[in-house]
């Protein structure tokens, strides 16, 4: 009976125990089991910690992350790239009209008619502001990715086509083709900043707290 009771004692102690006698074991051990028992004892221990409702483990969780993360990775990178190329299609558009406004205000082109004196101070006066503005936005463009140079820029472009078509009936001519070449370039410039501030508003990633 008492060896009946220490082969009992000793297999409970084995389930809660699975790695090696309980502390403090003595004459209830696992001494008195025999060799099937002390298995049939190790599997019982290892069944219940693996069961069915146990936690998944560190391993399998870091495991199974990377095909997310690089899934969101990947779309993230090309809603980057996509916002990179059109920051370049904008420079490149401030560039032309900065360098279209420097002729303008050195004179190369006559796009008013008059005096040649006053003619020449005039294109001045308008062509040398709006060509620092455009190759300040050329480097503000290419050296910031934020939502406020697009923002600024988009505003910026607004004013300049209003102001052209409201002066219209004060200059002569009302109209002619570098004035209505700049204004092409700032539409479409417009158009381009306006795309990248609704980017902006949508585009989250690692990394990409200031967007």
């Amino acid at each position: 009976m008492q060896h009946t009771q220490g082969r009992h004692a000793a297999a409970v102690t084995a389930v809660a125990y699975p790695g090696g006698p309980a502390p403090g074991a003595g004459a209830w051990g696992t001494s008195g089991l025999s060799g099937r028992d002390h298995r049939r004892c190790a599997g019982a221990g290892a069944a219940s910690t693996m069961g069915p409702s146990a936690a998944p483990s560190h391993e399998e969780i870091v495991m199974s992350a990377p095909a997310v993360t690089s899934d969101s990775t990947r779309r993230w990178s090309a809603g980057r790239g996509h916002v990179r190329g059109l920051r370049y299609l904008a420079a490149v558009l401030a560039a032309v009209t900065a360098g279209l406004y420097a002729v303008i205000a050195t004179g190369v082109v006559i796009v008013l008619e008059g005096p040649a004196d006053q003619v020449a101070a005039t294109q001045t006066s308008f062509g040398v502001p709006a060509a620092i503005a455009y190759a300040l936005g050329v480097f503000l463009l290419l050296r910031y990715d934020r939502w406020i140079v697009w923002v600024l820029g988009a505003l910026l472009q607004m004013l300049a086509i209003a102001a052209y078509f409201n002066v219209a009936g004060e200059r002569v001519p009302a109209f002619e083709m570098w004035g209505i070449t700049i204004r092409v370039l700032q539409i479409v410039l417009l158009a381009v900043l306006v795309a990248l501030s609704v980017r902006a508003s949508t585009r989250r990633g690692p990394g990409d707290a200031n967007a």
